[in-house]
């Protein structure tokens, strides 16, 4: 079996948000950290093992994100050419040492999840990380996370999430009935969705990281993997599109509306949760139920949703009476 004999261990990674967009992730803060450091982009890619023009360009996207500059070049310097943090740059740099601080004496419940926009309204007081559906569940599986997010199709089936069973034989993990969400191709007006003109490569897409479930759909649409930089997020697929660095992306109706794109729907698909067994008979497992009830009264805001009545209830494996949810 391709990987066995390897230690895995996923880890949970700190950004940075304004105004509920992501603009800073982890490896950013850390380049900012090392710049003030050794003042010198140069020597911070070095103490970080990563190319000078990888370290360039997320400073760049940086600031064209924010509008604003976060490094200022100065003359002499480690490499020959110095920076320092402009007053922005630190800004940043503590929001994000603010966020390590809480991270290591955060108590509440982990959520390892595919991006989805009406759980991320609902999380408000959780600790929520996007790292798509099948990274979701590794981090379940060693104990990285308390409840794991996804929508992951069977491109044999056509179900959706019967992964948990195959990878959980044993009934460690459950599945527990979340919610239905819309997908369908978003784009800008005069822009059509035509798949033979993506597959010869006329339209460019902005694409979610591999392992996502949407990337998953996506695959099964086009009938092979694409390539081009990836994201986490539906917001910022959306973004790529809106301003025109890609033609076109598949997403969910309420992002795509909410950026003022064109939608075309595919298909509606299952939502769920896994978490562990055990999970349910602790008291932190109140937060769950909790973190349900929010997005049941928070989804009528929301356009390209439906909420079961059975939401909550566990699909698999089935549980004694006195251990329902």
């Amino acid at each position: 079996m391709a990987g066995e004999g390897l230690r895995l261990k996923p880890v949970l990674e700190v950004s940075v948000y304004l105004d509920g967009r992501k603009v800073m992730d982890e490896l950013t803060g850390e380049i900012l950290l090392k710049v003030k450091e050794t003042g010198s982009i140069l020597s911070a890619a070095k103490e970080l093992g990563i190319p000078y023009s990888r370290a360039w360009r997320r400073l760049a996207s940086l600031e064209r994100e924010l509008g604003g500059k976060v490094i200022r070049s100065v003359k002499g310097g480690k490499g020959g050419g110095g920076a320092t943090l402009t007053e922005l740059g630190k800004e940043l740099l503590n929001a994000y040492l603010m966020g390590k601080a809480e991270e290591k004496s955060f108590e509440g419940i982990v959520i390892a999840s595919s991006h989805d926009p009406l759980l991320e309204a609902s999380s408000n007081g959780l600790r929520v990380r996007w790292v798509g559906s099948s990274a979701a569940l590794l981090y379940l599986a060693v104990g990285e996370a308390d409840v794991a997010g996804i929508h992951i199709l069977d491109v044999d089936t056509g179900e959706y999430n019967t992964v948990v069973r195959k990878l959980f034989p044993g009934g460690e993990v459950l599945l527990v009935r979340g919610f239905r969400r819309e997908v369908g191709w978003a784009f800008r007006p005069g822009t059509e969705p035509d798949l033979r003109a993506i597959r010869k490569g006329r339209l460019k897409l902005a694409l979610r990281n591999r392992g996502s479930g949407t990337r998953i759909l996506l695959e099964k649409l086009l009938g092979f993997s694409p390539r081009g930089e990836e994201f986490y997020r539906h917001d910022e697929i959306c973004l790529e599109v809106a301003e025109g660095r890609a033609d076109l992306t598949l997403t969910l109706r309420e992002t795509a509306e909410r950026y003022g794109l064109e939608f075309k729907p595919v298909c509606w698909e299952q939502f769920d949760f896994a978490l562990a067994a055990e999970f349910v008979e602790e008291d932190s497992f109140r937060e769950f139920k909790e973190l349900l009830s929010r997005i049941r009264s928070l989804s009528l805001r929301f356009s390209g949703y439906q909420i079961p009545e059975d939401m909550g209830r566990v699909v698999s494996p089935k549980l004694p009476r006195s251990s329902s949810t």
